[in-house]
């Protein structure tokens, strides 16, 4: 099962990865700029600056939620591609029957690259939850889901939420 999950900041989307790979029992989870937060962290922690990692993760500040949108933007002006490449290279190596789930695709180009590999989109939201006006959060506006979560709940909801998706997917052979 291949599932690309996409949704504003702060609306459960890693959430939702970790209860694929727990109820299926197994899988790879991708977090698009996975790279590009380690680097930044070592870069920080370079200038003997400790870095709290919980602020590059979970518990994101305004100022580090800046910093990993600029370095984004910073990457794809480079190369608009690269944040697939790094996901793709995991992706299309592996076997058939591994199970994959993109935590966070928030563009255009990702969302063809990811669907032509076979992935489900689906989109989460959380009422009150709307992003800004960063690319990465307006972009994926446009971007097609095949299913929606509504995060409206707790995380027991949620988890029963995606449960339902798997299991209407498995149904169908995905």
């Amino acid at each position: 099962m291949r599932i690309a999950l996409t949704g504003h900041k702060q609306v459960g989307k890693s959430e939702c990865a970790k209860f694929c790979k727990l109820i299926l029992g197994s899988g790879v989870t991708i977090d698009m700029i996975g790279h590009l937060r380690t680097g930044l962290m070592a870069l920080v922690g370079s200038l003997g600056v400790k870095v709290p990692v919980e602020h590059f993760y979970e518990n994101k500040t305004p100022e580090s939620r800046r910093l990993l949108q600029a370095g984004g933007a910073y990457v794809r002006s480079l190369d608009k591609e690269a944040l697939i490449k790094y996901a793709c290279q995991y992706i299309d190596c592996a076997m058939s029957d591994v199970h994959f789930f993109i935590e966070n695709m928030r563009m255009k180009n990702e969302e063809a690259a990811f669907v032509s590999r076979g992935f489900i989109v689906v989109r989460v939201i959380r009422p009150g939850y709307d992003g800004d006006s960063d690319v990465t959060e307006t972009e994926m506006d446009s971007i097609e889901a095949d299913y929606t979560i509504v995060n409206d709940g707790t995380l027991t909801q949620l988890r029963g939420k995606v449960s339902d998706i798997l299991s209407e997917l498995k149904a169908r052979g995905e």
